[in-house]
């Protein structure tokens, strides 16, 4: 079985720098083209401290499911989100062969 060499915080952290890497690179390419709404940066303004609270709070909390309940979870959230983000690709590609 394949283990790790790195910390469990040192890889929490490149995922959290991956993902932020991600979301500036799709906002440089949204905001010039002028799909980015002030909507969207009210809701993330309304969400910011809803984030570090609830952060804070669960920081120092064990979490109440057992580990392998937790895994089913997240591996059913993150296959959905793929599954939404294809099916989303896949309308917006047949809708532009159809034009």
């Amino acid at each position: 079985m394949y283990r790790q060499p790195l910390a469990h915080a040192r890889v929490q952290e490149s995922l959290i720098l991956f993902f932020g890497v991600g979301a500036l690179i799709r906002l440089a390419i949204v905001v010039p083209a002028g799909q980015f709404s002030l909507y969207a940066v009210q809701l993330a303004a309304e969400s910011l401290p809803v984030v570090f609270l609830v952060t804070a709070v669960a920081a120092g909390r064990p979490v109440p499911l057992p580990t392998r309940l937790l895994k089913a979870i997240v591996c059913l959230l993150l296959t959905a989100t793929g599954a939404g983000l294809i099916g989303a690709a896949l309308s917006a590609m047949s809708q532009a062969s159809a034009n």
